[in-house]
């Protein structure tokens, strides 16, 4: 499979492959910003990216022994994180459309969650500010699109993350949907080079206290879509502004249920530690509420 993840290790950049060489992981040093660079070189071609990387640096081995120091990165952000636009669509999936008894829209609602800066990966906390209702997660599908120099989108890849959500503002009042949404993120530090998967099964357990407070399942996937994709990614990129020259966007697709649909609610300290099945990830977070 198309993929590979990022890290830094000592203050330095590292892209790797997920090659390994006698226990050694294998990487290649990189300057942030330039991964962008070599895409459009390679015209977006898997392959040749691969080949260019691996011609820009020597190879490096890295022991086990170093994993505690190595910092894992969200996929390709850049290094200027007002470059990147993390956003999404809600109420998308078929399951919610058809059970609100409800006409549905034309289209679904976009959502802006914020630049590059709320975006986090596994094992970092989410930091919400002081006043939320009440939070939840959810596990969605992450498309990753990067803006060419004559301003047309091109779909990179895909990857898994947690929509953080303001679920309580939302269900006392439509109006604060936007709003709620505006809260730190994560998604894997791995992107896959290919269209996102037709479904994606999954379990999200909470940690409280280092124990489960609360489990499920989850399925999410272009197949549990009520929309169309390519309707979705149309629309959204019919503004002239989402397309400017270089910008990096992260697309939350959407979720078929979470904690709080379930009679659960998240408190400040609790870990939430989602698995995503078929991808064989894990993409754990630690809740950390302002003030509570």
């Amino acid at each position: 499979m198309n993929t590979f993840f990022e890290f830094t290790y000592r203050n330095q950049h590292y892209i790797s492959f997920s090659h390994s060489r006698n226990g050694e992981l294998l990487a290649y040093h990189y300057v942030p910003g330039e991964l962008q660079k070599l895409l459009l070189r390679s015209n977006y071609n898997f392959s040749l990216f691969k080949q260019l990387v691996i011609e820009s640096t020597p190879e490096q081995g890295f022991s086990a022994t170093t994993s505690k120091e190595r910092v894992l990165l969200p996929p390709l952000l850049l290094p200027e994180k007002s470059g990147v636009i993390v956003s999404g669509f809600g109420l998308t999936n078929k399951k919610k459309v058809l059970s609100s008894g409800n006409t549905a829209n034309p289209t679904p609602a976009w959502f802006y969650k914020g630049p590059g800066h709320v975006l986090k990966t596994d094992g970092e906390p989410f930091n919400i500010e002081h006043g939320v209702t009440a939070i939840c997660e959810e596990a969605e599908i992450v498309l990753i699109y990067m803006i060419d120099t004559q301003g047309k989108p091109h779909y990179i890849g895909f990857t898994v993350g947690n929509d953080i959500t303001d679920i309580g503002a939302i269900k006392a009042s439509p109006t604060a949907f936007s709003y709620a949404k505006l809260k730190e993120c994560s998604v894997s530090e791995r992107i896959f080079l290919h269209p996102p998967p037709f479904v994606l099964t999954g379990t999200c357990n909470v940690f409280r206290n280092h124990q489960v407070a609360f489990s499920s399942t989850f399925e999410t996937g272009i197949d549990q879509l009520y929309y169309k994709q390519e309707q979705l990614i149309d629309m959204l990129f019919r503004s002239p502004a989402l397309r400017q020259t270089g910008l990096m966007h992260y697309i939350f697709l959407g979720a078929d249920q979470n904690s709080f649909d379930q009679g659960h609610s998240l408190i400040d300290g609790d870990t939430i530690s989602l698995r995503f099945n078929e991808l064989d990830l894990s993409l754990s977070n630690r809740l950390v509420l302002q003030g509570a």
